[in-house]
Formats: structure tokens, sequence, C-alpha cells
């Protein structure tokens, strides 16, 4: 089962043309997230799951990188997935297309 904001199923149902003017590629439709939520609180978990003894948030974050931008947070092994979110070097790549940005 796949998760995700609900900016990104958008995002993948209705892609945005490339910078040349041209169509993306048709999708798969096995690949559209079938469980989506929302923005909500900034910090706070949209979804919370139990899972083999360990307790999993997902944290959206505001649009930055992608419009589904999320911290995942495992919080009994007290560490985080943040992807390709944070870099430490260099601006990161804001999709402003999709109203990413490096405003805070």
């Amino acid at each position: 089962m796949i998760f995700s904001r609900e900016e990104l199923r958008n995002e993948m149902l209705h892609p945005p043309r490339r910078v040349d003017g041209s169509p993306v590629p048709a999708f798969d439709p096995a690949g559209v997230p079938v469980v989506t939520y929302p923005l909500g609180t900034p910090g706070a978990p949209a979804v919370t799951i139990h899972m083999d003894g360990e307790v999993v948030d997902f944290i959206p974050v505001p649009a930055s990188h992608t419009g589904g931008d999320t911290v995942i947070r495992f919080q009994y092994a007290n560490a985080i997935y943040i992807g390709d979110f944070y870099r430490n070097f260099g601006y990161p790549f804001a999709d402003q297309a999709n109203g990413g940005s490096i405003r805070v």
C-alpha cells in the first residue's frame, strides 16, 4: 500500500508538462498512492502506524523540495528518515513549478 501527501498524488495524476513543453510519459496506475494525508499542523504527525512493535510517524513538511516532502520518524528507534529533503551543501532543489520554495 502506497502512502503520500495529497499534493503528490494530485501531481502524479495531473503532471505538469516538461520544461520543453512536451507531455510527460503515461504513468503506471499501480504506482499511484491509495492512502493520502494533508499537510496539517507543521511538525505534527499526519499519520501514525504501529508496526512490529515500532511507532512510525509521517510528518509532512511544507512545500520545499517537492510536493510530497515528509519526514518519517521511528519513535522507539529514535531515528528519522528525511530522504533528499536535507543537503549539507549548496541550495537544495526547490520544485518552484509546483509550489516549492527555499523561503521559510
